[in-house]
């Protein structure tokens, strides 16, 4: 499971509970009925928030279900002051204007280093930030400290509505290892993993970046590229088709508990195994943390032959 669907499927199994209503699933084999049109990215049909930036149009009652996803913005975030950027995701209707990043968890300013912290408390499931915006190729940045111990896992990624995704990861008891990876339409193949040797990710500051391209992608350390992928290598000669990410896709920066008991056993073992609830960290500050600086978004251009209506989404 990835971190942005852990997160997701925790929010929406609470939400369910909350709200006691039927719950209709959605994924391959069936769609969402008319009453509950749209699907999230947990496979769970709802209205309202479903609908926005986290519906799966595969999925749902038909294309035009979920809304339509807001266009590039090129942007710089220096996270100083978090307030005038960040709406609750919880509240939050899909209005850009408002604001440039969503959050669900626990996130405060770090007036020490001008950052935004990211708090996973005890026995939470962690705190996820992502953007409004879509961006559908292009470069993206993020400047930041991972957290750590074995178990917590910090996570840079694109991810895209189809479940296309570009990854960097650290696991807390790795210091030195920035893990990237890549999926295609949810589809969990892990041998795509490739590790970047690294400085202390925790107590240093690091810049990471995406370079995304219609044909490949980069991953770079300290403006230093560890890793590239090119399109033509990722075809499946049995179905005819290249498994590489090339749906539009929100920024998701995150802390989870990878480690958690509750998770399958294969990932407890990737996140460097069980997470100490009782370590250090939650005596003081009082939760794990990962700290955020800024992140730098460059659009890039969309895809010839595409048919855009209008200029906002």
């Amino acid at each position: 499971m990835t971190p942005i669907l852990y997160i997701f499927t925790l929010f929406l199994g609470l939400l369910n509970q909350i709200l006691a209503t039927e719950v209709y699933h959605c994924n391959s084999t069936i769609s969402c009925p008319e009453k509950y049109p749209c699907c999230s990215r947990a496979g769970v049909c709802g209205t309202g928030t479903y609908c926005l930036g986290n519906c799966d149009p595969r999925y749902s009652y038909s294309l035009n279900s979920c809304m339509p996803e807001p266009i590039c913005k090129d942007i710089n975030t220096v996270f100083s002051n978090y307030r005038s950027k960040i709406a609750n995701a919880d509240t939050y209707l899909g209005n850009t204007s408002e604001a440039d990043w969503t959050y669900s968890g626990y996130i405060m300013d770090y007036e020490e280093e001008d950052a935004l912290i990211l708090a996973m408390p005890k026995y939470s499931g962690g705190t996820l930030l992502a953007s409004t915006r879509d961006i559908w190729y292009g470069k993206v940045s993020a400047k930041l400290k991972t957290s750590h111990l074995a178990g917590v896992v910090t996570a840079f990624i694109l991810y895209s509505n189809v479940q296309d995704e570009i990854d960097f990861e650290w696991v807390g008891s790795e210091l030195t290892t920035t893990q990237t990876n890549f999926y295609w339409n949810g589809v969990l193949n892990y041998t795509n993993s490739f590790n970047i040797s690294t400085n202390n990710t925790f107590d240093d500051y690091h810049t990471y970046e995406i370079d995304w391209h219609e044909d490949y992608i980069k991953w770079s350390v300290d403006g230093v590229v560890g890793r590239t992928l090119y399109k033509n290598e990722t075809y499946n000669s049995t179905t005819g088709i290249y498994q590489f990410p090339q749906t539009p896709a929100k920024v998701d920066i995150s802390i989870w508990p990878g480690g958690n008991s509750t998770n399958p056993k294969g990932t407890i073992a990737w996140a460097g195994g069980e997470i100490n609830w009782n370590a250090p960290d939650l005596t003081d500050p009082g939760y794990y943390y990962a700290i955020l600086k800024e992140v730098n978004i460059t659009c890039g251009k969309v895809p010839s032959g595409t048919t855009q209506n209008g200029t906002t989404a």
